[in-house]
């Protein structure tokens, strides 16, 4: 209960509301992509990596992108002065709190895979939090339809949760990842391991795990970001990770 204890009244400064996205296209965001968004996905804090998103995936099982909850640090690794090397450190366990602040719970970080940028958590059931109920998740296709409607919903700046509207683009060009692909739903810093949706035959289903924005660097030129071109990580890599995990539970 830690991390509630030095942290908890940090929470306090988010405004207990849902902001919803302006929409362009002929329909509104679903109501039922709200109430997805409202039950499942919850800011993330951690000691080092400050700030981030997730979501829920059952009751038990949390999913966020590894590099919200782990990061590359300079670790001493013996007695001399020039023993240090960069290794990938991994949080022990995060705070999360869900939109209006009515529930934060502390998770234990059990996987985190650079590659597929997921990371699994698992709930620590204590008394006080044995009230709260996530809605499972259901995992689209792993071949989305360029130019279809996706949303996004996380916690841009832990101010409180947005909901908003995109389309799906084009896979990146990166060969070892070609299970990846860009979205243009509008997202800020802080929305990284949130969850991007679609909504099909009155199913709200996760298509994959968003990125805050994309950097470019040139030379010494300093960093782009690009708010509205998303790198995601696809659902089926997401149900892989939460499978490996439980198969390997006791």
């Amino acid at each position: 209960m830690k991390l509630k204890a030095l942290f908890g009244v940090l929470l306090l400064t988010l405004s207990a509301c849902v902001t919803i996205q302006p929409v362009r296209d002929a329909n509104d965001i679903p109501p039922d992509v709200t109430n997805w968004a409202q039950n499942n996905v919850m800011s993330v804090f951690t000691l080092q990596q400050g700030f981030g998103s997730g979501f829920w995936v059952d009751n038990e099982t949390f999913v966020t992108a590894c590099h919200v909850v782990g990061s590359e640090e300079y670790v001493k690794t013996g007695d001399a002065s020039n023993d240090w090397e960069v290794q990938w450190v991994v949080q022990d366990e995060v705070l999360v709190a869900n939109w209006n602040l009515s529930t934060s719970l502390d998770l234990a970080v059990k996987s985190c895979n650079q590659e597929t940028d997921i990371a699994i958590l698992k709930r620590q059931w204590y008394p006080s939090d044995s009230d709260f109920t996530a809605l499972p998740a259901t995992y689209a296709h792993p071949n989305p339809e360029q130019g279809s409607t996706v949303y996004g919903a996380g916690f841009g700046l832990m101010e409180k949760l947005y909901i908003s509207v995109g389309h799906w683009q084009h896979k990146p060009l990166y060969p070892d990842h070609d299970r990846n692909y860009m979205i243009t739903a509008p997202t800020v810093p802080g929305d990284s391991g949130s969850p991007a949706l679609d909504y099909k035959n009155g199913v709200v289903r996760v298509v994959g795990i968003r990125q805050s924005g994309r950097v470019y660097r040139s030379g010494f030129a300093p960093p782009v970001f690009i708010p509205h071109l998303i790198k995601v990580s696809d659902a089926m890599s997401i149900h892989a990770e939460v499978e490996k995990f439980k198969a390997g539970e006791s």
